[in-house]
C-alpha cells in the first residue's frame, strides 16, 4: 500500500514517516547549535569586546548575544510541533487516504483503517460461507470471480478475528458425497476450527438449490421430496452437532408458490409443521444441543414464500410440539423487500424472546434481494438495529448474509466494511446513550405524567374502577410538545459527526 499522507489544517501535507524525521531532526538540530553557542560564543565575546567595534559590529554582536535563546525557542516551538500533531493523529484530526495495492491482498490482512474499529471475537461476528463463496454471477450475467474453498473462507474469517463461520450443508460437502467423502470433509472442518480458533456459529441445509426442490421443500406436494428433505436435513444436523454448533436455520427459500391453485395454504403450512416437529424431536432423541430459527422471507425465489414476516414465523411457533426450540433469524433485506421496518420486526422478536440469530445487510425498499454490505444503503437504520442489539443485550453472533459487489475480485473488503461499519455504529450508540442533549429530550418526551404509570401492568377490580373514575382532559394532553425535529436532527448529526 501508498504511504499514509496527512494533512493538518492546511500546514504541510507530507508522508508520516518523512514528517516524523524532519521533525525531530530539525528539533535536535537546533538543540545542537544552542549548545555549541552556549559553550563558544562567552569566549568571542570576550575577544572581540576587548577592541574598540564600529557600531555595526556592535550591533552583531547584540543579535549574537541573543542568538542561544532564538534557537531553543524554535527546536522549542518544533518540538510544540510533533506534539501538536500526534495529538491530531489521536483525535482523528488528520485525514488518511490509504489505497489498495493493485496486487492480490493477503486474506489474513485487513485493508481498511485500523485502530479502534478493529474486530474482536468479543464482538461475536460471524459470515456465512456461502457469502465469501459467492461468484458475482446474476441472472443477467456469468460468475466474475472463483468460488473460494470453503477452508479457506473459514482461515480468511479467522485471520481476521471473526469469532464465527455460518455453512449450508452442501457449502462444505458437496451434493451427492460418499459417506467416507464426508467424514474426511468433517474432520478436515473440525481441524481448522481447533487450530484456527473460531467457531461453527450456525448451520442450516441447501433445500433450495437442487431441481428436487423446485415445488417447495417441507411444503412439496410430493410427500417423497417432503421426506426426502428432511432427511437431508437430519445428516446436516449430525454435521451440525459434530461441529458444535448451537443454531440451526431454516430459510424457507423454496417453500412458496407462483400458482396459488397448486396448493392449499393451510395444507402446505401443516406440512411444514409436520416436518419442524419430526425434527424437534429427532434432535432431543439425539441429545443434541440444538435450537431451531426460522428467517422469513415475503419472496424470491419463488413468486409468493410461506411464513413472510417475523409476526408470521412467532404466529408458527406456537403451533408447534415443542415452541421452546424454535425462534427466528430475521435479516434485514427480508424485511425491507416487505416493506416493514428492520427496528420493529428485529424488535418484536426481541420482545418474544425469540431472536436466536440474525442476518445484517442492506436493502433498497420494495426490490429484489440485494444483500448489499451493512450500513451501506442506509446509515440511521444500521443505527437503529445496531443500538437495539446492544442496548437490549442481545447474547446471539452478529450474522452478516450479504455478498461483494459484482466487481469485486476477492470477499476480504466486503468482510472487512462489515465489521467495521457496526463497530463504528456501536461507537454511535455509546455516543448516543452519552449525550446529555439527547437524553434530556428523552426524559422530556417520557416525562410526562409519570405518576400513572403501570396502572394497567396488572388487571384488579380495583384498577379497573380506579381508570374507569379517572378524569381525562384530551385537549389539554393533545397541548403537549413534543420535539420529534429536533430529536431526529440530533442523531442526524450525531452521525455526521459534527455532534
Amino acid at each position: 500500500m501508498e504511504p499514509v499522507r496527512v494533512k493538518v489544517y492546511g500546514l504541510f501535507s507530507r508522508t508520516r514517516r518523512r514528517y516524523a524525521i524532519e521533525a525531530v531532526s530539525g528539533a535536535v538540530f537546533g538543540l545542537i547549535l544552542f549548545v555549541a553557542w552556549w559553550l563558544g560564543w562567552p569566549y568571542l565575546r570576550q575577544r572581540l569586546v576587548a577592541h574598540e567595534l564600529p557600531p555595526l559590529l556592535r550591533a552583531v554582536v547584540t543579535v549574537l548575544d541573543w542568538t542561544p535563546w532564538l534557537l531553543l525557542g524554535a527546536a522549542v516551538c518544533k518540538g510544540m510541533e510533533v506534539l501538536f500533531v500526534l495529538r491530531c493523529f489521536a483525535r482523528k484530526e488528520i485525514h488518511a487516504r490509504i489505497r489498495n495495492s493493485p496486487h492480490q491482498p493477503d486474506p489474513g490482512k485487513s485493508s481498511m483503517p485500523s485502530h479502534s474499529y478493529a474486530p474482536t471475537k468479543e464482538d461475536k461476528f460471524a459470515f456465512g460461507v456461502w457469502c465469501l463463496q459467492n461468484r458475482g454471477r446474476d441472472p443477467f450475467g456469468d460468475q466474475t470471480r472463483p468460488e473460494l474453498p470453503a477452508l479457506e473462507c473459514i482461515k480468511g474469517l479467522a485471520q481476521r478475528n471473526c469469532y464465527g463461520f455460518e455453512f449450508h450443508d452442501n457449502d462444505i460437502i458437496p451434493f451427492g458425497a460418499s459417506a467416507s467423502q464426508r467424514d474426511q470433509i468433517v474432520r478436515d472442518v473440525k481441524k481448522a476450527i481447533g487450530d484456527w480458533g473460531i467457531k461453527a456459529t450456525m448451520a442450516t441445509t441447501n433445500t433450495f438449490y437442487h431441481p428436487v426442490f423446485k415445488d417447495g421443500a417441507f411444503t412439496s406436494t410430493d410427500p417423497a421430496v417432503r421426506l426426502y428433505t428432511t432427511q437431508k436435513v437430519m445428516r446436516a444436523l449430525d454435521v451440525a452437532a459434530e461441529l458444535n454448533t448451537q443454531v440451526f436455520v431454516f430459510w424457507g427459500g423454496r417453500e412458496g408458490v407462483e400458482v396459488d391453485a397448486s396448493k392449499d395454504p393451510v395444507e402446505a403450512t401443516k406440512w411444514f409443521r409436520e416436518s419442524i416437529n419430526f425434527l424437534c424431536n429427532y434432535v432431543l432423541s439425539q441429545g443434541y444441543d440444538i435450537k431451531f430459527a426460522i428467517e422469513p422471507k415475503p419472496n424470491e425465489p419463488r413468486g409468493d414464500l410461506y411464513l413472510p414476516t417475523v409476526g408470521s414465523v412467532l404466529a408458527f411457533i406456537t403451533t408447534l410440539d415443542h415452541p421452546e426450540m424454535v425462534g427466528i433469524n430475521p435479516e434485514t433485506a427480508h424485511v425491507k423487500m416487505a416493506g416493514l421496518n428492520v427496528y420493529h420486526e428485529v424488535g418484536q422478536a426481541l420482545d418474544a424472546g425469540k431472536l436466536l440469530d440474525i442476518h445484517l445487510n442492506g436493502q433498497k425498499p420494495l426490490r429484489y434481494d440485494q444483500d448489499l454490505t451493512f450500513g451501506s444503503d442506509d446509515l440511521k437504520e444500521a443505527f437503529f438495529t445496531a443500538k437495539l442489539l446492544l442496548d437490549h443485550k442481545y447474547p446471539g453472533t452478529i450474522g452478516f448474509d450479504a455478498h461483494p459487489h459484482r466487481s469485486e475480485a476477492d470477499p476480504w473488503d466486503f468482510v472487512d466494511r462489515n465489521m467495521r461499519t457496526f463497530k463504528i455504529m456501536k461507537e454511535k450508540v455509546k455516543q448516543f446513550n452519552d449525550n446529555r442533549e439527547i437524553q434530556d429530550l428523552l426524559k422530556e418526551i417520557h416525562g410526562a405524567n409519570a405518576n400513572l404509570r403501570g396502572l394497567t401492568s396488572k388487571y384488579s377490580k380495583e384498577a379497573a374502577q380506579k381508570l374507569k373514575d379517572m378524569t381525562f382532559d384530551p385537549v389539554q394532553l393533545a397541548s403537549r410538545k413534543l420535539p420529534y425535529e429536533r430529536l431526529d436532527q440530533l442523531v442526524t448529526e450525531l452521525l455526521l459527526g459534527v455532534l
